[in-house]
C-alpha cells in the first residue's frame, strides 16, 4: 500500500523536471507544498496529454453512485494473493470493474517526493520515508477519473496510485506491498495512448531500488492529514534513527 507522499515543489519545477506541460490554471497555485499527502488531499498529477493539474488522492470511477476514495490500485488485482516480488503472471487491473477504463485512457504520473510506508503489522504507527538518495523528485504510476456527485452535480477529479509486490528496500522496511515508480524513459510509455495491455504489463514490476533510500520519522507523520486535523509539518519528516539502503 502508499497512502502518503509529498509534492513540496512547484508545478513548474516538477514540469520542468519530467518534460511535462504546466497547466495556465492559476488553480494550481493555491496547492501549497504538502510533506503528508493523505487521501482526500488535492495533489498534482499529468494525464495522456502530460499537463500537469490538480486531482483528489482517492480515486471513484465515473460510475459510482458515491465517493470511493480507492488510494491504491494492484497491479496484479486479484493475482498474486501471496505478493511474490517474483509474480510473473497476468496483470489482473485491466480487467477490474473499478479499473478497466482507466487503464485503457486514462492514465497518469504522479510526481512526488518521497512516500511513507511501514511494517505490514504496525502500518504508519512506525513511519519510514523512502526518497531518492539525491533528493530529486521521482514518478508514480497512476489512474484518474472524473466523477460527478449524484446529489449536486459537482464534478470531481480523482487519482489512485498503482501498487506491486514489494522490492528489496520495502521488504527491509517490512511492508509487503509498494508503490509502481516509474523511471522517466518508461513514464513516457506509461502516457502513450497507444500503448497495449502487454507493453504496459511490462512496466508493472517492483521498481530498481538502486538509487533510494529510506528512514524512520516521528510516529506523528503516521498520523492522518485532514483538513479538519492538519498534520503537515516539514519537521516530522526529520530522521529519528538512521537511513538504510539495499545497494
Amino acid at each position: 500500500m502508499c497512502g502518503r507522499f509529498a509534492q513540496i515543489r512547484h508545478s513548474e519545477k516538477y514540469a520542468k523536471r519530467f518534460g511535462l506541460k504546466a497547466s495556465d490554471n492559476l488553480d494550481l497555485d493555491v496547492i501549497p507544498a504538502n510533506y503528508n499527502t493523505d487521501i482526500g488531499n488535492p495533489a498534482l498529477i499529468a494525464g495522456q496529454d502530460q499537463v500537469l493539474t490538480k486531482s483528489t488522492f482517492g480515486f471513484s470511477p465515473g460510475w459510482s453512485d458515491k465517493q470511493m476514495y480507492l488510494f491504491n490500485a494492484r497491479s496484479e488485482g486479484d493475482f498474486n494473493p501471496a505478493n511474490d516480488s517474483q509474480y510473473a503472471g497476468p496483470m489482473g487491473i485491466f480487467d477490474k470493474p473499478s479499473f478497466r477504463q482507466a487503464m485503457k485512457t486514462q492514465r497518469a504520473v504522479v510526481p512526488v517526493d518521497y512516500f511513507l510506508e511501514g511494517p505490514e503489522k504496525e502500518k504508519l504507527k512506525k513511519p519510514f520515508l523512502i526518497h531518492r538518495k539525491d533528493e530529486e523528485p521521482f514518478l508514480i504510476a497512476g489512474i484518474w477519473s472524473l466523477w460527478e456527485d449524484k446529489m449536486n452535480g459537482v464534478k470531481k477529479h480523482t487519482f489512485s496510485i498503482l501498487t506491486t509486490a514489494q522490492n528489496e528496500l520495502l521488504a527491509k522496511v517490512g511492508h509487503h506491498r509498494s508503490p509502481l515508480v516509474l523511471p522517466d524513459h518508461l513514464a513516457k510509455i506509461w502516457l502513450d495512448p497507444k500503448a497495449g495491455r502487454d507493453t504496459l504489463s511490462q512496466l508493472m514490476i517492483p521498481f530498481d531500488d538502486h538509487e533510494f533510500e529510506a528512514y524512520p520519522v516521528d510516529p506523528k507523520a503516521g498520523k492522518r492529514n485532514t483538513i479538519g486535523s492538519p498534520n503537515n509539518d516539514p519537521s516530522l519528516m526529520v530522521p529519528v534513527g538512521p537511513a538504510f539502503s539495499v545497494h
